[in-house]
């Protein structure tokens, strides 16, 4: 690790191969450098900070500017404590979080894709769960709290964040909350392993689907034709499987599937309605066939479980995983392949999913921050932003600036050269 000698900077160095910086005075993460093939060993900045270098056990020493620092993302500052949920809308013209602050959080989202504050809707407790009606009206936020007695589901309208309606869930602990893709309908899921149902705009009293898990839903998502429900969580008894297919119409269990030997953490259908994903604690993700019986068509072996969330990219061409590696991963679902992997800091990722129409990607930046990649998957790298192949699969990086972009300051092959002299 080293200051830069004007204290503005502070770098380290690391075994991935990569260098991060961070802004000394305050200790906000400022940017990374990758250009390595092996682990940095030693980094050194010059007498006046304009300049980094860095030295890799594989012998390759490389250069680079300062002043070209930069992010690749774009921060939002939102809970002060920790997001834990975030959606777009369906035509992308809007954004809701929430988290342990309690505060459902709307965003405007511009044509460049940044995020404008709209409106707050407060909750007594943490907001675990926020979803959009398919017209964008309308959103519900689950404010809840183990052991609660005041927990209760929102519905209110995204014009100004006005209550429509509220529904108590007593003590229960709601893990998810969604729209059915019709916009008749809201399920939720709790740490009871109970599935509800309700009309948004109906007076009937929410009902509950049969039992058919163990402790916990983990998730939930609708199929894009509103006939079927998926849940995800823990299976009530070894003869069942932990993600369970409903019909919507019957209310009754279609299809049962063993997605994961101990637990299903996350469930997502693809936009056309005919695969389905799932991920669990043995740290793959399988995707199933809907329609047919039998084992799934594929399984994707992903670093270490996922953190609760997939997200397929609008033309259904990718998918997103999150994972406790501190990576996102992007998935082809043409060829069952890893495409690029998204290497960031700290923490579990929490995938909020992709712009419908730029193909941004919104995650949890952590300590109250939703991080935005712009253009995740349009092919070439943004500015700003260096991409390597690594045993065939595109991995991005934060980082400075290239060797190539100073003028005489190519790679110097140290196992080749001697360097003398200050």
């Amino acid at each position: 690790m080293r200051f830069s000698p004007d204290g503005r900077l502070l770098a380290a160095s690391s075994w991935e191969g990569t260098v991060r910086l961070w802004d000394a005075p305050s200790f906000a993460y400022a940017g990374s450098v990758d250009a390595h093939d092996h682990w940095v060993n030693d980094i050194a900045f010059a007498r006046d900070a304009s300049l980094l270098l860095s030295a890799s056990e594989s012998g390759v020493v490389r250069l680079w500017r300062t002043a070209d620092i930069r992010p690749m993302f774009a921060s939002v500052r939102d809970d002060d404590r920790e997001t834990l949920t975030g959606a777009y809308s369906r035509d992308g013209a809007l954004f809701v979080s929430g988290g342990r602050d309690g505060i459902a959080r709307l965003y405007a989202v511009e044509a460049d894709g940044a995020f404008r504050p709209r409106c707050t809707i407060g909750h007594r407790d943490w907001v675990i769960s926020a979803a959009f009606a398919p017209d964008g009206r309308t959103a519900v936020s689950a404010g809840t709290k183990d052991g609660k007695t005041d927990n209760a589901l929102q519905i209110w309208d995204t014009e100004d964040c006005r209550v429509r309606r509220s529904i108590d869930v007593g003590e229960q602990f709601v893990t998810r909350v969604q729209f059915r893709p019709d916009g008749r309908q809201i399920a939720w899921g709790t740490r009871k392993g109970e599935v509800w149902l309700t009309d948004p705009d109906g007076p009937e009293r929410p009902t509950k689907l049969p039992d058919r898990h163990g402790p916990e839903i983990a998730a939930l998502d609708y199929a894009p034709d509103s006939t079927l429900l998926a849940t995800a969580g823990t299976e009530k008894d070894k003869s069942q499987g932990n993600v369970v297919l409903w019909d919507v119409a019957r209310r009754t269990a279609r299809r049962e599937l063993a997605a994961d030997p101990q637990r299903a953490t996350a469930v997502r259908f693809a936009p056309d309605g005919r695969t389905l994903a799932t991920a669990g604690y043995d740290a793959s993700v399988k995707l199933w066939d809907v329609a047919a019986d039998g084992a799934p068509l594929a399984r994707l072996a992903i670093r270490t479980a996922p953190s609760g969330a997939l997200h397929f990219s609008p033309d259904g061409a990718v998918l997103a995983t999150g994972s406790d590696g501190r990576t996102i991963d992007m998935w082809s679902l043409k060829s069952r392949a890893l495409e690029f992997q998204l290497t960031v800091l700290v923490g579990v990722r929490g995938v909020f999913g992709f712009h419908p129409r730029r193909g941004d990607l919104a995650f949890d930046g952590e300590r109250g921050l939703i991080k935005v990649l712009p253009h995740a998957i349009a092919g070439a790298p943004t500015n700003g932003i260096m991409a390597h192949r690594i045993n065939g699969t595109e991995v991005l990086f934060d980082r400075l600036a290239g060797d190539t972009d100073l003028p005489g300051a190519a790679a110097i092959d140290a196992s080749a050269r001697a360097c003398a002299g200050p």
